[in-house]
């Protein structure tokens, strides 16, 4: 900025613009110096050294008050880097960077962004990454026990480890697994949903509503997948109908359904980014059978992972879950009441629109190929949230994917998810998932034209490997928040290697 522009905002006039830049930042850094002893004087002098004197001469002519100075001066000190400094004077000139609200169009719902609290410094929570090892006894491993008591013959070529998703281990409910050489998928063991359940009790109040909830976490197996039931599933195939209640507060109905665990790899030091991309398309094939299959029963079926202990998985052995129920969750229900309220009016699909936008501007673009982008969306809520999108044929679930597509699809999580742990060089944690248009008895395809089939990416980290974003007060009791803006992110990921593994570089 120059002192004719600080002119014209009427801040020329200001005393701090006839100091000596030179000398003041001298002087200013002598200070730092001194405020620290040993370690710290080391510190705060290597931060002063590399500011140069064109950022003091502009802090100066803008005028920015001793208020600002003292925070920059104790910034410096604090050893914060170069970088936060940076940003923090950046975001300071530029208004767009100040915190403001953006509207998510599939949710109708907004999230406060706040680039500010970046700068924050934390005394809160750290969670050092670890390389996650697997349990001894891993009741997913081919050949083992799991906790249903079901077996497969176990491993010849090695011991039987405490890991229940290894091929050979025993699983929680005394199951054996196969020894299966690619993916494999079985009913959740502790399933959240069941197939057959009775009613929830009734209520006439409006408040207190309750349904029956039917669904199923089975899985399948043959030579080259395996898909178990879920050992302690969610949602079961068979439940009574719960207790009824005529008051409209309490209201309940019966909830179905079936929850299973699908194995990407028989190998539990593997992840995502370092398995193959043929690998990877057998775990995207999987993906199909698994909505082909589900999907002619059930409303909702559900494909997820959680990755990462900090996100609570349970077992570091690459996995999955696909639960399928008999009615519309919260979140597809909000949004395919949003995209069927925009298609109404503009007449053509949200998320097609918004592709299209993206493509163009590039601005939150991390990683693309011939049919696929990875974004940050405009609306992201966690920091290095993304969005995976299909950029041609307007593909409603993943059944609709052409053989090529589920190709690149396979190749852009591999980049994509290479990028992920380049970051912060660490296995990243996050969850991720499908969402399509609902499925059932009564779907055909191309019968939701306002639905544009897309994965989510939400990963908690923030700063480092060992910070994380935590959702809590005003998150839950008001919106959502983020600190970095998605276009920083975006940029941030962006510049990522997408081809070579930090952890190939560390066997160089």
């Amino acid at each position: 900025m120059s002192v004719e522009g600080a002119s014209e905002r009427g801040v020329a006039g200001n005393e701090l613009a006839a100091t000596d830049c030179a000398g003041f930042a001298g002087r200013w850094r002598e200070r730092g110096v001194r405020a620290g002893e040993g370690e710290d004087a080391g510190r705060a002098d290597s931060v002063y050294s590399c500011v140069p004197l064109q950022w003091f001469r502009e802090m100066l002519i803008d005028g920015v008050g001793d208020g600002k100075l003292k925070r920059f001066r104790k910034m410096l000190i604090d050893g914060v880097g170069w970088g936060k400094f940076k940003m923090f004077w950046e975001m300071s000139l530029d208004g767009v960077e100040h915190q403001h609200i953006r509207y998510n169009p599939l949710k109708d719902s907004w999230i406060l962004v706040s680039p500010h609290r970046c700068l924050r410094p934390w005394s809160g929570q750290t969670e050092p990454p670890t390389e996650e090892e697997p349990p001894q006894n891993n009741p997913l491993k081919p050949g083992a026990v799991r906790g249903n008591g079901q077996t497969e013959p176990p491993a010849e070529e090695e011991p039987l480890q405490n890991n229940p998703l290894k091929p050979g281990a025993v699983r929680g409910n005394g199951q054996k697994n196969p020894l299966y050489t690619s993916t494999y998928v079985f009913p959740n063991d502790f399933p959240a949903l069941l197939e057959r359940v009775p009613e929830p009790p009734q209520s006439e109040h409006p408040l207190f509503q309750a349904k029956q909830a039917r669904g199923t976490c089975r899985s399948e197996r043959d030579t080259s997948t395996y898909v178990f039931p879920n050992d302690f599933p969610a949602l079961l195939e068979r439940v009574p109908e719960p207790p009824q209640s005529e008051h409209p507060l309490f209201q309940a109905k019966q909830a179905k359904g079936t929850c299973r665990v699908m194995c990407f790899h028989p190998d539990s030091n593997i992840t995502l980014p370092l398995m193959t991309v043929d690998e990877i398309l057998a775990v995207v094939q999987e993906w199909t059978n698994q909505l082909s299959e589900l999907g002619r029963r059930y409303t909702w079926v559900q494909i997820f992972e959680n990755k990462g202990a900090i996100m609570g998985c349970s077992n570091p052995h690459p996995h999955c879950q696909v639960w399928a129920s008999s009615f519309l969750p919260n979140e597809p229900r909000i949004k395919d009441r949003c995209q069927k309220e925009f298609y109404t009016k503009y007449k053509k699909a949200l998320l097609v629109e918004y592709v299209e936008k993206e493509l163009e501007s590039k601005e939150r673009i991390v990683i693309e190929n011939a049919d696929w982008v990875a974004l940050v969306p405009y609306w992201a809520q966690w920091p290095y949230e993304t969005m995976l999108l299909p950029k041609h044929g307007h593909p409603q679930r993943l059944t609709d994917l052409t053989d090529a597509q589920k190709r690149s699809l396979a190749e852009i999580m591999k980049h994509l998810n290479t990028k992920y742990d380049n970051l912060f060089k660490c296995s990243f944690p996050y969850s991720m998932g499908w969402h399509g248009a609902p499925t059932g008895p009564t779907k055909i395809p191309g019968d939701s034209p306002h639905w544009l089939l897309h994965a989510l990416y939400l990963p908690p980290l923030l700063r480092s490997a060992s910070i994380k974003k935590f959702m809590v007060g005003y998150e839950m009791l008001a919106q959502s928040q983020r600190d970095l803006t998605p276009e920083q992110a975006a940029a941030k990921l962006r510049e990522c290697d997408h081809l070579v593994h930090y952890k190939t570089l560390k066997k160089m």
